[in-house]
């Protein structure tokens, strides 16, 4: 570059056909926002690092977090004010971090929620600093994203493709916003996961002078080679390949649904054209051309959405496949939010094409949240959601449990699933999927269920409402969170007694040593214990376990194994207090796994909720 040169703008102008002009436009990623923020860069308070009293070490934003590190040049820094002030496309933000001094540097810390920062786009970070004597003092850097930057290619093209479809979509941008980050961060995960396992490794080697946000250290975690994932690499292979697939029908969908829109009236505004109007606007014959081409894109986007549609559940089926393990766990924590945000975002462009929303919808997300969350595992027969699984696992639990502490993931988890859950209309109360499924949730996520909610819940709530397309209100989501009570989980009742009962037998006939679980079996079950009782006194042992094979329920007691009858079998599967005894021993049938290591810390979960609720 010559250092007498200048900026050189060039502008091409071509003739488009009628109608592009708006496609055009549409294609620009512009936000709403309010020009009192607006600043001219110049007035910016910065300076060089010759004559600044610190300098950036670096600046991260992970999450809605903004962590920067700086190195002062002298004491008085130490005792200085600070602010921060980000800039992103023409916007200009200021927040007041929290200083904490580690050894020569100091960290800065500030949340950015609430400021919609868009995480694709570059930001710039200028930190001030005043201190008493000085004029304010101000240092300018670029703001690293790392969960951005472990993208490859075709997680960048996802991105961009479902971010695009969304703004296309919807007609709120903040309904656009809402679905197109929950489906994007699901979409993404595998960069993030990699970026995840290369954090942890480094941060256990930070020392007080090293914080995580040094720049060879912020190399190593953004520089992840495909070796280095091991076997989290070859787990995912499969769903990668989904992902990629997924990537190419986003953008066919986008091109389908620009075309389409780029028709001059949609379907319901060209049926109410008089023909006066048609006539001063073009002939009979150009009409129905018009028409008719309309019809045929619309079928084309259609076909496409299907095809969309088949990628994105195989994804998610194929994501539900992975077995249970600590690396997976904030993978599969995103994807019922995601599922969810998807199912929405199919409606709207159904709804945008003028077509029906579909009937499978609510029954095809009751299905991928089943498998989510569903304590079924406890009946014969049943299966545990994937969540649950991980929830109940030691070496889970703790990632589990670090995953739902970021920023907003419990919120939005809840706002979703009740989203899910609402698209078939207000909730039974006999709905024992939907309970089930609303027990898994509230156990994962270690929040108790009530009628008092947060402000920052009922945001998500609202959030998530605004994007249904007047499907729900934020109520009738209030009503799905408020309507699940332990207590009335038929499920617990009946694993109660089976454990008061299997206590009881297990005491060898000595009633001194359970006196108090049977009395409480008296109380729960009064014609349960005086079938035992009589059983006991001529046949060992009086339970046997009931198992279900294939399709089959068979007697689990060593002397008869036998196959149960389908009257017995339906019976098993009633609600407390009946019971069933086995039709060729006689024995008493325990309808409920107990023994799995799972359904006793399900139950002890759920009670210590009914404990919390009724304080």
């Amino acid at each position: 570059m010559y250092s007498n040169s200048g900026n050189v703008e060039a502008v091409v102008v071509r003739r488009f056909a009628l109608g592009s002009a708006a496609r055009l436009l549409r294609s620009i990623g512009t936000t709403k926002v309010d020009y009192r923020n607006l600043r001219r860069a110049a007035s910016s308070p910065t300076s060089s690092d010759d004559d600044s009293t610190f300098t950036i070490i670096d600046a991260e934003l992970s999450g809605q977090e903004l962590k920067v590190l700086i190195e002062p040049h002298d004491n008085l820094a130490y005792d200085g004010r600070f602010r921060v002030y980000l800039e992103q496309t023409c916007r200009r933000i200021t927040v007041t971090p929290e200083a904490e001094r580690f050894g020569k540097r100091i960290r800065l810390t500030a949340s950015v929620r609430g400021h919609k920062l868009d995480h694709d786009r570059a930001i710039s970070a200028t930190v001030e600093v005043t201190v008493r004597g000085r004029q304010p003092s101000g240092v300018r850097t670029w703001v690293a994203i790392p969960s951005t930057l472990a993208f490859n290619s075709s997680q960048r093209n996802v991105r961009s493709a479902a971010r695009d479809v969304c703004r296309t979509v919807f007609l709120q941008d903040e309904a656009a916003g809402v679905i197109a980050d929950a489906i994007t961060r699901f979409l993404t995960d595998l960069g993030g996961l990699a970026h995840d396992q290369a954090g942890h490794a480094s941060h256990e080697e930070d020392t007080e002078g090293d914080t995580g946000l040094d720049r060879e250290l912020s190399k190593r975690d953004f520089v992840v080679k495909d070796d280095a994932l091991g076997t989290l690499h070859a787990s995912h292979a499969r769903t990668a390949q989904a992902l990629t697939g997924l990537a190419a029908l986003l953008e066919k969908l986008l091109v389908a649904a620009d075309e389409v829109n780029d028709v001059a009236a949609p379907a319901d505004e060209v049926e109410e054209r008089r023909p006066e109007d048609q006539e001063s606007d073009e002939s009979t014959d150009e009409y129905k051309q018009r028409d008719d081409d309309r019809k045929k894109k619309v079928k084309r986007a259609e076909e496409t959405l299907d095809q969309l549609d088949t990628a994105f559940r195989d994804t998610v089926n194929e994501a539900l496949r992975q077995e249970v393990s600590e690396a997976v766990v904030p993978f599969l924590l995103k994807l019922p939010t995601a599922a969810i945000a998807y199912a929405l975002l199919h409606a709207q462009i159904r709804r945008r094409l003028g077509l029906d929303t579909g009937y499978k919808i609510a029954h095809e997300i009751r299905e991928i949240l089943r498998e989510a969350f569903s304590i079924d595992g406890m009946t014969l027969g049943g299966s545990y959601g994937w969540l649950v699984r991980a929830w109940a696992s030691e070496q889970c639990r703790p990632r589990l449990d670090e995953s739902l502490r970021s920023d907003g993931t419990i919120n939005e988890l809840i706002a979703f699933v009740a989203a899910g859950l609402a698209f078939d209309g207000p909730l039974r109360a006999s709905d024992e999927v939907a309970q089930g499924i609303l027990a898994g949730l509230h156990l994962v996520t270690g929040r108790i269920p009530g009628d008092s909610l947060e402000d920052e819940l009922r945001d998500c709530l609202a959030a998530v409402s605004q994007s249904s397309g007047g499907t729900f209100g934020r109520p009738e989501l209030q009503d799905v969170i408020a309507s699940f009570a332990p207590e009335k989980l038929t499920i617990v009742s009946s694993v109660l007694r089976w454990k008061l009962l299997k206590a009881i037998n297990a005491a060898d006939g000595d009633p001194t040593r359970v006196s108090e679980e049977i009395t409480e079996l008296r109380r729960l079950a009064l014609e349960l214990w005086a079938v035992y009782s009589s059983i006991r006194t001529r046949l060992r042992p009086p339970l046997s376990q009931a198992s279900a094979i294939d399709n089959e329920v068979k007697c689990g007691s060593a002397r008869c194994q036998m196959i149960l009858s389908s009257a017995t079998t339906q019976k098993l599967a009633a609600p407390p207090p009946a019971f069933v005894q086995c039709d060729f021993c006689h024995r008493i049938l325990i309808a409920v796994s107990i023994n799995d290591g799972i359904s006793e810390q399900i139950v002890l979960g759920l009670e210590s909720m009914i404990e919390v609720t009724h304080a």
